[in-house]
Parts: structure tokens; C-alpha cells; sequence
């Protein structure tokens, strides 16, 4: 069924980096391995649709260059399939637009991200924008954006978190945007209530109005899909202030997001809306004590359509028919990198 209606509309981005000079991580390839298998066997993913990079060649320019391509339209009329797969370390970095009430902005720390810099979620954005309006922009980001670190309830060896925190002075360059966010927010909140004031406003309807328009303010750099979310939907692994999990299932490395991901999609068929899976993948973490907490991020109408779908609804079994622990799923497809 997914490979009939998706093969001639879908092209797929997957990237992932275990080779870090700082931090390196184990089960990155073997997403995008994971990955790979999932879209060509249950998606009917042709090979000539799929760009892989892992390691060197997850570089700043590899994944613009691989979004750059992605985006590309079809040459016909159908309304597009398009995924891009990241696995690899998160970090936070000062906010350069001044619209993050903490300072700090949400980025990719790719291979080269110490020479060439990282690649944060307003450039991301902006990318992601490129793409025709009618296309159906699937993001699944199994990285994290550092904060403090939760360790599950079953910690061992086997478990290490995706995430670089930033230097001193990146740090320092964070307090300085929280900081300067803050001045701006005391003078544009000043200038609201005196606006409101002379319009005659008082008492709980001036407190109320502020309150609303406050939060509008600080609501503007809050999501990566803010701009995009009519016809994009994210999927990442954990809230902006949680680790994501590196660690050993059935005896290889992997990421808990993408290997409880992979699974379900594959033991229903594809059968299961964004809102769906996301209930069973947390379902299924909070089972093996994992912290993360898996995001969605998308209108209400794409949050009920089936993964990586172009149109339609579909009923999904309820999350607790499908909780299983580690040892009880399936074991991985395994192939060598194309």
C-alpha cells in the first residue's frame, strides 16, 4: 500500500555523524541505515531519490547543498513527499535575531561544525521555506539541543546523550542575548500599556490585553516550523531542554527516537497518524525509562493525516496495545552503507 502511492512523489535527506572530534556518538549511521531501509522497503523509496550523508560528508554545506536539492520540485503537478532524517549532536548557541526570550538558539552541530560553524533553526527555517507550499515537509530530528542531563532510570555505559554544550564563550555570548532580550522586552511592554492607555483601556482589560500581546511577543522565535507549519510537521526527540539517547538495542547502537520510530511505523504498516505515533513512542520510552519526551510540531490538520502521507486520515491502535521494552522488539535490518 505505502509503496504503490509514495514511490513516484517521495525524496528523502538523511544525515547522521558518529565521527566527532569532541563527543563522538555510536548509533548515528546506523539511523540513517535504519532509516534508509524503512523508506525503500514500507515507502518504496527509490534509490535515486535518496541522498545519504554520514560523517565527513554531513558537513554545513552537505546538508544545505542536500536541502537545496530536496527541495527541487517533481516536474509535474503532484503535491510532494519530501523527509529529512538527522541524526547527531544538538547545541545551543547565542540567538543572532533577538526574538528568544533565554538568548539562545537551537542548532546542528555537524561534522565540521568547528570550523565552519553550526547551522541554527533560523537558517533552518529559511530552507525549509524554499520548498513549493503544497509539498509535505516531514522532519524527524533525533538530536537534542542540550540543558540539563536526566539520566533514565536504567543509566549505564551503553547510554550517552547527543548534545555539545557551547564554550565559555558561546556561553557568555548567551547571557549577553537573554540580557539584551530582556531590556527589549521592559521597553516594548511599557509601550504596549501606554498605547493601550491612551485608547482608554484600564484596569483587568488593560492587564489582560498586555498579558495576551506579551506572550505573542515572546512566542516569535519559538518554533522551527512556525512559518512552514501548513504543510510541515517535526518530529523530534526530546523537549529543547532534554538529552536524546544514544544507546544499545538488540545489540547495536542506536537512537532510542529513531529505533522505537522505525519500529512502529513498520509493525503497522505505516498505519498510524503523526498524533499516533507520537503517543506510542512515548509510550514506549517512558517503558524503558528513558527522560526524553518525543515533540510534534505541526497544524492540527497534518498532526491527524498518516506518516508521510500526502492526503487522508487514519484510525491508530491505541498506544498501550503496542508498549513493548527493549528486548521485545524486532531486530533491526541491517545492510551495508550504499
Amino acid at each position: 500500500m505505502c509503496n504503490e502511492r509514495n514511490h513516484l512523489w517521495l525524496k528523502a535527506l538523511t544525515g547522521g555523524i558518529n565521527a566527532y572530534q569532541q563527543l563522538p556518538l555510536r548509533g548515528c549511521v546506523n539511523d540513517v541505515h535504519r532509516m534508509r531501509d524503512l523508506l525503500q522497503h514500507l515507502y518504496g523509496l527509490d534509490q535515486r531519490h535518496l541522498r545519504i550523508l554520514t560523517d565527513d560528508a554531513a558537513t554545513v554545506a552537505g546538508i544545505r547543498e542536500g536541502l537545496r536539492w530536496l527541495a527541487e520540485p517533481d516536474g509535474d503537478s503532484t503535491p510532494p513527499l519530501r523527509l529529512f532524517h538527522y541524526s547527531g549532536h544538538g547545541i545551543q548557541v547565542a540567538d543572532p535575531t533577538g526574538t528568544e526570550p533565554d538568548g539562545k538558539a537551537e542548532a546542528l552541530a555537524l561534522y565540521d561544525y568547528k570550523t565552519a560553524g553550526v547551522l541554527i533553526d533560523d537558517e533552518l527555517r529559511q530552507l525549509y521555506n524554499s520548498f513549493d507550499p503544497v509539498t509535505h515537509l516531514v522532519l524527524t530530528m533525533d538530536c537534542c539541543h542540550s540543558g540539563g542531563i536526566h539520566f533514565p532510570l536504567n543509566s549505564t555505559n551503553d547510554i550517552v546523550y547527543r548534545r555539545l554544550l557551547p564554550d565559555e564563550n558561546e556561553q557568555r555570548r548567551i547571557n549577553q542575548a537573554a540580557w539584551d532580550y530582556s531590556d527589549r522586552r521592559t521597553e516594548h511592554q511599557l509601550q504596549v500599556e501606554a498605547d493601550l492607555r491612551m485608547r482608554g483601556v484600564t484596569g483587568i482589560d488593560l492587564r489582560s490585553q498586555v498579558s495576551t500581546l506579551m506572550e505573542q511577543y515572546d512566542q516569535r522565535g519559538l518554533s522551527i516550523t512556525d512559518e512552514t507549519n501548513d504543510f510541515a510537521v517535526l518530529i523530534s526527540a526530546a523537549r529543547s531542554d532534554q538529552l536524546a539517547a544514544d544507546a544499545r538495542f538488540e545489540g547495536q547502537f542506536f537512537g532510542a527516537l529513531t529505533f522505537h520510530l522505525t519500529n512502529l511505523l513498520r509493525s503497522t504498516d505505516g498505519n498510524l497518524s503523526y498524533a499516533a505515533l507520537l503517543d506510542q513512542l512515548r509510550a514506549r520510552l517512558q517503558a524503558e525509562n528513558f527522560d526524553q519526551i518525543p515533540q510534534l510540531e505541526g497544524s492540527a490538520a497534518n498532526k491527524t493525516r498518516p506518516f508521510l502521507t500526502r492526503t487522508g486520515s487514519v484510525v491508530a491502535p491505541s498506544p498501550a496495545s503496542s508498549t513493548a521494552t527493549r528486548r521485545s522488539t524486532p531486530p533491526p535490518e541491517t545492510a551495508p552503507p550504499p
